[in-house]
């Protein structure tokens, strides 16, 4: 009887199979993949899956209506640190999408540019889901079903925004803006502000002005490489190479574009 007592108890004891949940997504038109999620029971909303994206973003509204208690992180102050597309950080104490419930979700607070623009075209977008939550899970997408599967692992992203805070705090001697090591030069010289990279200037006869650029627009995308700072557009142009044709998309006012260029060297 002994040996079987032990036996009930480990059976009582172990933990419940985590079992796969499969979701459906849209394929937008941009080719972003969307779902619907529900935010501390409110909702649905429709936001942006991205595997791309390093943070959770969540627009205020979203944080408003689902009561979202937001936590300012003070921002840097020192000169070099480019700004990021930071907005106050916090968690969301559940989120849903379809059968799927994530508890204690990182989340940071902002209306993202580049989500606007796509909402102005495509239909309400109030956020984006990247890595802290998909890091949670081993996720299959399936584009012909347009469904994705999410199965549990035990890996801990961690506090996502706190690293990244401390890699832009070490490395701000590095992120003065310097002229951009890459072969292919669009010929603007851009300023960051508030998580957007906007044309300050454009040169005569370069890439950017064939392409009808003009001071004031602000680049969202190069190459499907979201533009928020510069970091971002160096990474976009050291993968290109001369000769190569790429959309680049940018927003004048309330109106998006979108041009094709001709990479080439210089300006």
């Amino acid at each position: 009887m002994s040996g079987l007592l032990v036996l009930t108890l480990a059976g009582l004891m172990a933990p419940a199979p985590r079992e796969p949940v499969t979701v459906p997504f849209d394929l937008l038109a941009s080719r972003h993949m969307a779902v619907h999620v529900v935010v501390n029971g409110k909702g649905p909303y429709r936001v942006i899956f991205d595997t791309g994206a390093p943070i959770n973003l969540l627009s205020p509204k979203v944080a408003k209506e689902a009561g979202v208690t937001v936590e300012r992180r003070p921002r840097p102050n020192q000169p070099g640190v480019p700004l990021l597309p930071l907005g106050p950080n916090t968690k969301v104490a559940e989120l849903e999408i379809g059968e799927l419930t994530v508890k204690d979700l990182p989340v940071m607070v902002f209306d993202h540019p580049t989500v606007k623009a796509i909402a102005g075209v495509l239909g309400p977008l109030e956020g984006i889901l990247g890595f802290p939550l998909f890091a949670r899970f081993r996720v299959t997408l399936d584009y012909e079903k347009k469904q994705m599967t999410f199965e549990p692992v035990d890996y801990d992203p961690g506090d996502v925004m706190a690293g990244l805070m401390r890699t832009m705090m070490g490395n701000r001697k590095e992120a003065v803006v310097k002229p951009l090591a890459s072969p292919a030069v669009l010929g603007v010289r851009v300023e960051a502000e508030a998580g957007a990279l906007r044309v300050a200037e454009v040169y005569s006869g370069s890439v950017a002005a064939g392409a009808g650029l003009q001071p004031g627009d602000v680049l969202l995308t190069l190459d499907g490489h979201w533009l928020t700072n510069l970091a971002d557009l160096h990474r976009a142009l050291v993968h290109l190479r001369p000769g190569k044709e790429v959309k680049l998309q940018f927003k004048r006012g309330d109106l998006s574009y979108e041009e094709n260029l001709k990479v080439r060297l210089g300006l």
